[in-house]
């Protein structure tokens, strides 16, 4: 995934989501260490958290499953998810209006992107092996090892809930794109912006994963022809 990212746009918008969840997750922060004092900090961070998340918007229409992300963890941590899901809303909403000022209307550009995919590639590549196996094997090359092992021992183990929730939401945001047909194939670059999050559940500190990661990325620069 690194090497896909620093090759193709998707890196620049996986780049963009990041820093919109980042200030998510501090504001969530804040937010928590601050209970009681209305300081405006972790509402201002929220807002700036939507704003870059409206960028990707414009970049990539995947990252609305982002903005979905963020939209779930404040709910699920937040003590008044409301006072910060309205800033983040805002934030993500003034890029978009601000396009549409200038002629652009995301709605049908995601409409006339759908019916163009449709036309094309995305009516010519089977369904089911999509779904079931090319999207899924696709991911996992593109994580690697250590990220599989890491999210499966991470979502069963019963230790502290925060833990699992990044990753977890990346998880699930990346089971939607797969249900939803808008992603057949080539998912190693589209779902860029998800690795990061399900990265973080990787075992740390662990010679043996890391080798496996590099020796996997070698093997796949030297055996794969790409256009990334």
């Amino acid at each position: 995934a690194a090497v896909w990212a620093g090759t193709s746009l998707d890196g620049l918008f996986a780049g963009l989501g990041a820093v919109g969840l980042g200030l998510v997750a501090v504001a969530l922060r804040r937010n928590r260490d601050r209970t009681g004092r209305r300081t405006p900090v972790p509402v201002a961070l929220s807002g700036g958290a939507g704003v870059a998340l409206g960028v990707a918007l414009l970049c990539s229409y995947g990252a609305a499953l982002l903005v979905v992300m963020a939209a779930a963890i404040v709910t699920v941590v937040a003590p008044e998810p409301a006072r910060l899901l309205g800033p983040l809303a805002a934030g993500v909403l003034a890029p978009l209006a601000l396009a549409a000022a200038a002629g652009f209307s995301w709605p049908d550009g995601l409409a006339a992107t759908s019916d163009a995919y449709w036309a094309g590639v995305a009516g010519d590549r089977p369904a089911a092996y999509v779904t079931l196996a090319g999207n899924p094997g696709a991911l996992g090359l593109a994580a690697g090892p250590a990220v599989a092992a890491g999210l499966a021992a991470t979502l069963a183990s019963p230790a502290d809930r925060r833990a699992r929730l990044l990753p977890a939401a990346a998880l699930a945001a990346v089971v939607v794109a797969n249900l939803s047909q808008m992603s057949r194939g080539e998912v190693e670059r589209i779902w860029l912006p998800f690795v990061p999050w399900l990265a973080l559940a990787a075992p740390g500190n662990r010679r043996g994963w890391l080798a496996a990661q590099a020796g996997l990325a070698l093997v796949l620069q030297a055996a794969l022809v790409a256009s990334w």
